[in-house]
This record gives C-alpha cells, structure tokens and sequence, in this order.
C-alpha cells in the first residue's frame, strides 16, 4: 500500500496538468474527472491511453485554456453534472442517449457513464445533508408531516424551516413506510429524524399538520416530556372538510356532479355536447376547493346542462340517473344556495395554496370570515375546530413562556401544509411508472431534487421582493 501511494504521488507530480492527490493517497484524473481505482503503475498507464482520457488531453492542448469546470477538483464536473439532472428530475438513465453523449463530445466535454453518475448520488445527498446540519444548528424550527399512499407503497414525510426564514422549507426526510401508520410511529420518526440532523427538541416550536387522530394523538406524546410543541392543524385541510360538509348537506348538487363526471370522462361523444359552455369540472374529492367550483360551473350553466342531458341519447344507469339529477325540483334553489352563500371560500382557498397567508392573516380571515346565510352552519363549525387548534394560541398571545419575539416570527409562518402536500406531488412523479426505484434510493433523489427547487424559489423570491423595494 505504502509503495502504491508512492507511485500515485510521483504520477501526480510527473503529470501535474493530468492528475492530482487527493487524501495523501487518491489519484484524481482531472482530465476524466475520475478517481483512478488503483495506482498501480501499469494500470495508471493504461488509463492514460484510454479514448476518453487522450480525447480529454487533445481538447485541453488545442484550446491552450484551463476549462476550469472540467478539470478544476474544487468544482468536480460529475457532481454537478448529477445534482443538475436530479434538480431538474432527470433520470440518470439518459446519460445512456446517443444524441446526449455526441453533443457532449461535440463540446469537448467528457459525459460520465450512468454507473459513475449514480454512485455520486448518495454523496451528494450526505453533503447536502451535512449543509443542514449546520443550517438548523440552534436555530429555532417548525415541522410540516403527513403521509401519502403512492402506487400502493406509503411514505412519510418530514419537513422542516426555521421561523427566522418561514418560506424556505426544506424537506429533511422521506420514508417508506412497512405498516399502517400510528401515533407511536410518527413520534417515533419526528425524534429519529431530527436526531439524524443533531437537532435538539428544544428546537422545534410548532408542528404543522392535519387534524388526523393519530396526529393529534403523536403531538400528545411528544409533549409528555419537555417544552410544549404547539400543534397547528392545516388551515386549508379545514376549509377543505368545510367544503365537504357543503358537498353532503347538498346532495342533489353533489348527484349531478358525480353522474355528469362518470357519463363525461370517458365518452367523448358525451363530453363533445358540453364543447359550446366548456367541459365539466371533473371533481377530484381530495383536492382543494373542486367540489365547490363544480357547483358554480352548473349555477353558471344549468339551463344548458339540463337541455344537454335531457336530449342525450341512450338508456345506460348513470345516464338516467344524471337525468334525474338535473331535473330535480330543489336543483336550481340549492345551487343559488351554494353560489351565495360559500362562493367566498374559494378565492381563500386559493390564496392559502398561493402561500400568501402566514399564521396570523390566515387565522384573522377564519375567525372573521361571515355568511349572510349559513344554513350549512360553516361558521360554528369553524369556530369549533380554530378553538382545537393551537393556531389560536399563536393569535391570540395565550402562552406566557413564548417571548415576544418569538410570537412576532411564528406569526410568520405559514398556516398550512401545503409545502408537504407539493412534495408528495414532486415523490408522485419522480415515482413514475417508467422509473425503477431501489427503496433505500428513493430519499437521496427526492432530498435532492425537492430541496433545489425550494431554495430557487425562495432566491427568486428575495431578487422580487429587492427589486421591489428598488422600485
């Protein structure tokens, strides 16, 4: 060994503009950007000759000029090349495309193999790892968690932002879960997690989530030992259910939007009569607000949609059940009711998924929102559930061992756990069907790839916000 780590100096200092020692032991290609696996003489001789390497030589000698993103080992070109694919979540097997790798020639540039690339990975992920450790260190921090069920496998996710920096929230975990969830098993992975980042409990204020038991349930049993973390329950979760007790109260609203989906989505000749007033909104329940902008689609449209139906030619079940639907006596009475009296929740709604409310102007919004007419009884149901929920805590200054400051920066942040929501959609398609993920693979692609596209935002935010101020 000690003779190997002989010849690897005496090659770096033979072939300065080719290699370098790294480690007091490694021999770095900066040609290939490459650490050469063995430093044997014959086998570093047999590099030198390779295509790859004397491709490398020639374009360095014919351009006179040090590439310093090629061959500088402060910026190695496989590290970025990888981070760049995965922050644009490009899968890694397109290094393989024959287009790609002639145009890289074409520049002069080596393309690392896919093998190569994959192998930096993990390392990348550990190096933005080790950045957050330092980030989080004694600052003080807010949790956004759920979890989500994609192409049958559960995962389990864990965000985490600082209440000095609110709108930069990064994700700091992702597991795959290999049974039911529980209260016991989400403590259990919000301490695991923040041990991992050498976060202290003391750090963490406040806990973002939805109202779900084992939730509220997994707060309770953090909260046995040490300082209070406040739970704050999802806002736009809360309008959502609002927007559901709406959808149950009106159920021949509900008939018609359910039968006109099923007769629409998948018959175009059904679907091609709506073409002149648009087609109907095809309702997703677990999404924010599409149950109540169905419903003004048919408050806007009604007339035709009943003329539409009833004219439609056929006798299957759904057809004349959506035909019952429209032509019910009530119809017309409950979709003005819906139009007049919750019409208001949506532009919330769409402000809260915008991110443009923190806690304290979410919760004023709620807390003040009136109906002229309530005969779904929103407003109770509201008040009910912000009384369960320690967002009111944070509002209304109810805790005497949180200091001013501290109030001013939690009132800051944001009211909802839309930023865990939006990494389920980004793990949603960076699982996709075409992609073969191994298990433990699936943190480093999605750490990286989600956390890239935070901080880019949260950069364009800052330059917005500076040229503002400008203006």
């Amino acid at each position: 060994m000690e003779n190997n780590c002989k010849i690897a100096k005496k090659m770096a200092l033979k072939f300065k503009n080719e290699f370098e020692l790294r480690l007091g032991k490694e021999l770095y290609c900066k040609i290939c950007a490459i650490v050469v696996t063995s430093t044997r003489k014959s086998t570093i001789e047999k590099h030198r000759s390779s295509k790859k390497h004397s491709m490398g030589l020639c374009s360095n000698k014919s351009n006179n000029l040090k590439q310093t993103f090629l061959i500088d080992p402060e910026k190695d070109i496989t590290c970025k090349l990888v981070t760049a694919f995965l922050s644009a979540d490009i899968p890694l097997y397109k290094l393989r495309n024959k287009e790609l790798k002639e145009f890289f020639e074409y520049a002069k540039v080596p393309l690392v193999s896919e093998t190569t690339a994959r192998k930096h990975v993990s390392k990348i992920s550990h190096l933005e790892m080790l950045k957050y450790v330092i980030y989080f260190h004694k600052k003080l921090l807010f949790l956004v968690v759920d979890e989500s069920e994609i192409r049958r496998n559960k995962y389990f996710n864990i965000l985490a932002g600082t209440i000095d920096n609110p709108r930069e929230i990064l994700l700091i975990d992702c597991i795959q879960l290999d049974q039911s969830i529980n209260s016991t098993i989400v403590s259990n992975l919000i301490l695991t997690t923040l041990e991992k980042y050498g976060i202290c409990r003391r750090q963490v204020t406040m806990i973002i989530s939805d109202a779900a038991s084992y939730m509220k349930k997994a707060l309770v049993d953090l909260n046995q030992t040490g300082q209070k973390i406040l739970h704050v329950k999802c806002l736009v979760h809360l309008l959502h259910n609002c927007s559901m007790n709406i959808r149950a109260h009106y159920k021949h609203v509900d008939s018609l939007i359910a039968t006109v989906k099923m007769i629409t989505t998948k018959n175009r000749s059904n679907a091609a009569h709506f073409s002149n007033i648009g087609a109907p909104p095809v309702v997703i329940i677990t999404r924010w607000s599409s149950w109540l902008r169905a419903a003004l689609y048919y408050a806007d449209n009604l007339p035709k949609v009943k003329l539409i139906l009833n004219n439609l030619p056929g006798t299957g079940i759904m057809l004349q059940r959506a035909k019952e639907a429209v032509n019910q006596n009530s119809l017309t009475a409950d979709l003005l009711a819906v139009k007049e009296c919750y019409e208001q929740l949506i532009p919330i709604l769409d402000n809260f998924e915008n991110s443009l409310y923190t806690i304290n102007s979410g919760y004023e919004i709620l807390s003040t929102l009136q109906f002229e007419l309530d005969p779904v009884n929103i407003k109770s149901y509201l008040e009910k559930r912000l009384l369960d929920n320690d967002i009111t805590i944070i509002a209304k200054l109810t805790d005497d061992s949180i200091s001013p400051t501290v109030y001013h920066l939690l009132r800051q942040c944001p009211p909802s756990s839309i930023s865990v929501e939006r990494s389920f959609s980004m793990l949603k398609k960076l699982l996709a069907k075409d992609r073969n993920f191994n298990k433990m693979n699936v943190f480093d692609y999605i750490f990286c790839y989600f956390n890239k596209r935070v901080i880019k935002d949260a950069n364009e935010d800052n330059d917005e916000s500076s040229m503002d101020e400008y203006e």
